[in-house]
């Protein structure tokens, strides 16, 4: 099934039925390798995402509160974006300690190809949307980003996450 780029798992299908046919019809063992452009052609691709988002700061550099909301492109079939989106919002804080937060996630049904799991499994996605709000936090405080992320960090604050 190749390995650690996703997809394997309900993407499979098409290359092992063309394989279980061919097999059955000449009674033959078969094996088929894919290069890499067709293979990631045929596996899925990473779900895009959109986050809108609001946070509560203080003066002092500290998050308050984050309300998060993610919709992911599942594209026209649902495939693993539940699993994935569900990854994502667990990481929505990434490695901060925002005492009040409210992640909240959905899948986004459209006419596009279909997305399923990739290298990361919506952790990259829920990562990325954190260090892009503590970003903007850091912009309109004028400060480092580094200061903000250092301040609050869960080690930093002593606190747990959102999904104990």
């Amino acid at each position: 099934m190749g390995g650690a780029f996703g997809g394997k798992e309900t993407r499979s299908v098409f290359v092992s039925m063309s394989l279980a046919v061919t097999a059955q019809k000449t009674s033959k063992s078969m094996r088929l390798m894919l290069d890499r452009d067709t293979d990631m052609c045929t596996a899925g691709q990473r779900h895009p995402f959109l986050l809108m988002y609001k946070v509560a700061y203080d003066d002092d550099s500290l998050l308050l509160a984050a309300d998060l909301c993610l919709f992911s492109n599942g594209g026209f079939t649902r495939d693993l974006s539940r699993p994935v989106l569900d990854r994502a919002m667990f990481h929505g804080d990434n490695a901060y300690s925002i005492p009040n937060l409210l992640v909240t996630g959905c899948v986004c049904r459209t006419n596009l190809p279909s997305n399923t799991a990739f290298r990361g499994f919506g952790g990259p996605h829920g990562i990325v949307s954190a260090e892009m709000y503590v970003e903007h936090v850091a912009r309109a405080l004028g400060k480092p980003a580094g200061e903000i992320r250092e301040k609050n960090l869960y080690a930093s604050r002593g606190a747990v996450t959102h999904y104990r």
